[in-house]
């Protein structure tokens, strides 16, 4: 597996040091001065990632309309409030300054209070920054000024305030350092490098699996010689039917290649239902049941849809978008959502979760990989599920040797009997 990591000297220097726990995997490293330069970085890449690992929340926001893009795979480092606990300990350890004179930024503000609160000190904290905005979507770009950052705070230490800055951005400290305002980054803990890595590792390997399943493409009509180069390029073959026939190929192969085939055809391409599965027989099942749906549907919009073992189906429009469609209908999740107070949707693809896993143990880190959500929002669906006894807490395992324990979880027969 090959990572692409983007982010500062500093946090490479920790990637480079780190990277031997991870036997096989490959890391790629893509520095920066600024973090404005992230998305160049992405573009101009030469090779192709599987996943790319970014240092934090600043450089991802910038690289994001590239990610956007190229469909990019991609996480990064968490922020977390041990960075802080650390960063204010040694602060006071080795410089003997107090939180009040000290001026901070950091992505949410929070972070800093709900700390400082446990310790029973959150009055002493007066200078935070924050930018907690950039995790609700994509603001203007405009709103990220690194320079008002800097000035914010050279301000608050040239009036006496303040005796030194805290930053959460590389760029902002070598700033304040080059205009004599004393500063100190804040202390990129190891663990959350280390969440960012094997996150970024689960992504990957959640993807590898998925385009090893068995594609199945059922289209009405017969079969016509033109389809030739598109077969041969998928290394597929083709099964014909009294009705239709079967293009039988992997899905990673199909994805790559099918938009090369209904391109610039809108007018004259037939109707098409294509199926994902683990197996020759569900993808087959599914394909069955996506081209019953396109035969619907085809004369609106659409020209293909896709089925998948999360019973997600997909429109592939002309224009090459995909509306997602989750089936939640089914009466043992509307079941589930109603007696655990959760939607529909979250029930039903952790129910695919269970499913599709090669064994029902389990870590949160594994439902956020599958999901492609934090691990924060794996945590408080998995909340719900062990209230209510539909799985409980099985163990604990430390990856690669290192780390914090983290909570392993298995289904119960209660969940069981719902997913067999």
């Amino acid at each position: 597996m090959k990572i692409g990591v983007v982010g500062s000297r500093q946090f490479l220097e920790d990637i480079e040091r780190l990277k031997g726990r991870y036997g096989k995997i490959s890391f790629y490293p893509y520095l920066y001065e600024s973090p404005v330069e992230a998305e160049e970085l992405i573009r101009s890449a030469e090779d192709r990632m599987d996943v790319w690992l970014f240092s934090g929340v600043i450089p991802y926001f910038y690289a994001l309309p590239e990610v956007k893009r190229q469909a990019l795979l991609y996480t990064y480092a968490p922020f977390t409030e041990i960075m802080v606990t650390l960063s204010l300990f040694k602060l006071f350890y080795q410089e003997g300054i107090l939180i009040k004179e000290v001026s901070l930024d950091l992505p949410d503000q929070q972070t800093v209070h709900h700390v400082m609160s446990q310790l029973g000190a959150n009055d002493e904290v007066c200078h935070i920054k924050d930018y907690a905005w950039i995790y609700k979507g994509q603001p203007n770009r405009d709103e990220l000024n690194l320079e008002e950052f800097v000035r914010y705070h050279k301000s608050l230490y040239e009036s006496g305030e303040t005796a030194m800055a805290l930053t959460s951005i590389h760029a902002v400290y070598d700033r304040l350092v080059s205009l004599g305002v004393p500063a100190q980054y804040m202390i990129q803990a190891e663990s959350a490098t280390v969440e960012g890595i094997e996150r970024a590792i689960q992504i990957g390997r959640i993807e590898q699996e998925k385009k090893s399943q068995v594609a199945v493409i059922k289209v009405e009509g017969s079969y016509r010689n033109d389809y030739n180069s598109f077969i041969r390029s998928l290394n597929g073959t083709v099964k014909q039917n009294k009705n239709n026939w079967n293009l039988y190929s992997t899905r990673g192969a199909v994805e790559d290649k099918l938009y090369a085939l209904l391109q610039g055809r809108r007018d004259e391409l037939p109707v098409v239902g294509i199926g994902f599965g683990k197996t020759v027989r569900r993808a087959e099942l599914h394909a069955e049941d996506a081209l019953q749906y396109a035969k619907k549907k085809h004369r609106e919009t659409a020209v293909a849809y896709l089925l998948d073992d999360k019973d997600v189906l997909s429109e592939w429009k002309a224009e090459r978008t995909l509306h997602l469609k989750v089936k939640t209908d089914s009466e043992k999740v509307m079941h589930i959502a109603e007696e655990i107070d959760l939607a529909a949707k979250a029930v039903h693809l952790f129910l695919s979760f269970i499913t599709d896993g090669d064994s029902h143990a389990f870590t949160a880190n594994d439902f956020a990989a599958y999901t492609e959500k934090s691990r924060r929002s794996a945590e408080r669906v998995i909340k719900k599920f062990v209230e209510y006894d539909y799985i409980k807490n099985a163990g604990t395992e430390r990856p690669y040797d290192q780390g914090r324990p983290r909570a392993v979880y298995s289904a119960t027969d209660k969940l069981l009997n719902y997913v067999d």
